[in-house]
């Protein structure tokens, strides 16, 4: 029976995200990522199903912790509140480590399989917030518009706070700044 290693999630990404940058997607293999890491392949293979997922992991706590935090919102929140609620850790995630996420967003633009995984992953953020709407009583149709938009308010922000240099505006007051243009392009 193999050893538990501790970190080895974590220690993969930060591996692979490193080798991503260095030569590319392509070149890089999964043995060159357990190297990197001081893992095996199999060791790789059993937190990963593929090297396009190596960056992606930890969606499950992330989706627990979006789902906690819109049912833990005020009873009397709007939909909007409750959407914004759900990419609260997002938010606070992306705040407290910017750089970082530049750099993984960079390597993620890079390739096809990365962009398509991102994609995915993102489809299922939005699934789970607006499931989580619909579990605090909101119908689905509604919990399906709001929560689109303010996904895309979140990419669009997040887009825009990358390309400035210093820490600047939190990303929460960009992505408010996103949903006022938003409202004010609906209601003209």
């Amino acid at each position: 029976m193999g050893r538990w290693v501790a970190g080895a999630p974590g220690r993969l990404a930060l591996a692979a995200l490193e080798l991503f940058a260095e030569r590319g997607y392509d070149a890089t293999t999964v043995a060159d990522i357990a190297e990197r890491a001081g893992l095996t392949e199999r060791t790789f293979f059993r937190h990963y199903p593929a090297k396009r997922d190596v960056l992606f992991g930890g969606n499950s706590a992330l989706n627990a912790d979006i789902r906690a935090s819109v049912l833990a919102a005020p009873h009397d929140a709007s939909p909007l509140d409750l959407a914004l609620a759900g990419v609260a850790p997002l938010r606070e995630h992306h705040d407290a480590n910017k750089e970082a996420v530049r750099r993984r967003e960079a390597v993620v633009a890079s390739h096809a399989d990365l962009i398509e995984r991102d994609l995915a992953k993102r489809a299922t953020l939005v699934a789970t917030i607006t499931a989580a709407l619909v579990e605090r009583g909101v119908d689905l149709a509604t919990a399906e518009m709001v929560t689109s938009a303010v996904g895309q308010a979140f990419a669009t922000a997040v887009r825009d706070w990358l390309q400035t240099e210093s820490e600047g505006e939190p990303l929460g007051a960009l992505m408010n700044t996103r949903l006022r243009a938003l409202a004010d392009a609906l209601a003209a």
